[in-house]
């Protein structure tokens, strides 16, 4: 080989673009496992995936709609980490959708993601929830175990080589909710609009604590399914704020 040859054939692959090398990852990716494929945020990843003809399996809590059932709770965490370590190994990449909030087994259920991903051989994409929102809430007793939980997971997943989604607050689809909290799309949009106003997002970057992150714009559950989709199939990009997320839906 010439040594023009050689030089050529070690520079283009530096020159091909980030989208360009992340497409063929992509393009490895067939088939995603989505646990907790049948709620507000699991349907609409699964909507997403579907839409870019890649196969889905699905998991829920009583196996409806032709989804795999699975019950997580603290009696039955080993056997179930097991059944999806089963089912992973038929599939490219796990995208979790599972949480809990307020409940008994709040701990053990946010912490799952994080004991499957130390399981399975395919990289987790999880949808957690934003740093500073972690940072705000310490110390309210409701909230200690959901966040352990979240905070196990998040750990075991990125030292897994997976990836985090960290939504302030998730809007979406047409009931308001208390528990866990939820607004409506057509509220959710109106509040995301005006907290995403340079006055209010000025004021937030100097606001400290629940203040500060009660002045952050809210994410649509449709942005949230599509970065996490964007990154189970290897595009680049950080999902830890509003503006982030937005963005790396918008590449899929």
């Amino acid at each position: 080989m010439s040594r023009r040859a050689f030089a050529t054939t070690a520079v283009v692959p530096l020159l091909v673009p980030s989208f360009a090398r992340a497409e063929s990852s992509a393009n490895k990716v067939k088939t995603v496992l989505v646990l907790g494929s049948t709620g507000l945020v699991g349907t609409q990843v699964v909507k997403k995936l579907e839409s870019l003809n890649i196969n889905v399996v699905g998991t829920s809590t009583d196996g409806r709609g032709g989804t795999k059932p699975l019950k997580i709770s603290s009696p039955t965490l080993d056997e179930s980490t097991a059944r999806v370590a089963e089912i992973a190994k038929s599939v490219d990449a796990v995208i979790s959708c599972v949480g809990s909030f307020n409940t008994p087994e709040d701990f053990s259920i946010n912490s799952f993601t994080g004991s499957i991903a130390s399981a399975v051989s395919v990289p987790v994409t999880y949808i957690s929830v934003a740093p500073e929102v972690m940072e705000s809430v310490k110390g309210l007793p409701v909230l200690t175990d959901y966040m352990r939980g979240k905070a196990f997971s998040n750990t075991q997943v990125l030292k897994n080589g997976g990836s985090l989604i960290q939504p302030t607050f998730i809007y979406g689809g047409d009931k308001f909710g208390v528990n866990p909290p939820r607004v409506t799309s057509d509220y959710g949009k109106l509040i995301e609009s005006l907290l995403s106003s340079s006055p209010i997002r000025g004021l937030a970057n100097v606001t400290p604590g629940l203040i500060k992150v009660a002045l952050e714009p809210p994410v649509s559950v449709e942005d949230v399914a599509g970065s996490a989709v964007a990154k189970a199939l290897g595009f680049e990009g950080d999902a830890s704020t509003h503006d982030k997320i937005q963005n790396l839906a918008k590449k899929v």
